[in-house]
């Protein structure tokens, strides 16, 4: 009886040491050969269709998935380049939090056409006299880009700007961003930058996919919901394939071993 507990002993302890060797060994090659930065990118891949979109988000510096230097979101580059940017070698990222991934995504999408759509008033803005008029329109201004909310308060805030010229000059700007709006057939809403930007996307894919994902948000905070339940069901998946590989380099290293 003693010399068949000493074996069953014996067998459960190589095995346990077989299991830490096994272990081990698939995290030396995991991080030499940067197989979650890999999973990560290939993951990313498949929601982003767009390469110039791809390569702004790959290099931004809240996420830098690739030792690349950071790609402007105002940039422009060609599709090519954004290729060779977006494929360059794997930086030390194998994970990506989904609010920052949001962000990122946001911020690409908007900075045109907040530009487009608010820079002319930005330039009215920057004309008046300093004081506490003008820090309060720019804040509105700010809090509107930020967060799709405001256009109201801006209107009351415009009406009651003291020198007649530059109110003048802040209703038309107000005029022709609400006709812009209406000429591309976008709701008045706390996401019409980001649908505004969205329609500037080259790639119809992903184009559609976030026209997709967010046709029923009504505001920002929507919208970065929307969004995050989408990367996170992409990674949701990307997690379980690379469970799927893990399990078979484990395989493969246990009968080497």
């Amino acid at each position: 009886m003693a010399a068949i507990l000493e074996v069953i002993i014996g067998m459960i302890f190589i095995y346990v040491l077989l299991s830490i060797l096994v272990t081990e060994v698939n995290t030396l090659f995991s991080n030499m050969l940067r197989l979650r930065g890999r999973n990560l990118r290939e993951a990313l891949n498949k929601i982003i269709d767009d390469p110039v979109m791809r390569a702004k988000i790959y290099t931004h510096p809240l996420i830098q998935l690739v030792e690349e230097r950071s790609v402007l979101p105002t940039q422009r580059i060609s599709a090519k380049d954004a290729e060779k940017i977006a494929d360059g070698a794997i930086a030390a990222v194998d994970w990506i939090d989904s609010n920052t991934f949001v962000d990122v995504v946001l911020n690409n999408i908007k900075v045109e056409s907040d530009q487009q759509l608010f820079g002319a008033m930005l330039n009215v803005i920057d004309g008046m006299p300093s004081g506490a008029e003008r820090r309060g329109l720019r804040l509105i201004v700010n809090r509107i880009m930020t967060s799709g909310e405001g256009m109201d308060e801006l209107r009351d805030a415009i009406a009651n700007v003291d020198h007649p010229s530059f109110r003048h000059a802040l209703m038309d700007t107000l005029d022709q961003i609400e006709d812009e709006i209406t000429q591309l057939g976008l709701e008045p809403n706390s996401v019409v930058s980001v649908m505004a930007g969205i329609r500037q996307i080259d790639n119809p894919y992903f184009r559609n996919a976030l026209s997709t994902i967010l046709s029923t948000a009504q505001t920002m905070d929507e919208a970065k919901a929307n969004i995050a339940k989408w990367f996170d069901n992409a990674m949701t998946q990307s997690s379980s394939t690379y469970a799927i590989k893990m399990k078979t380099l484990s395989l493969f290293v246990a009968l080497v071993i």
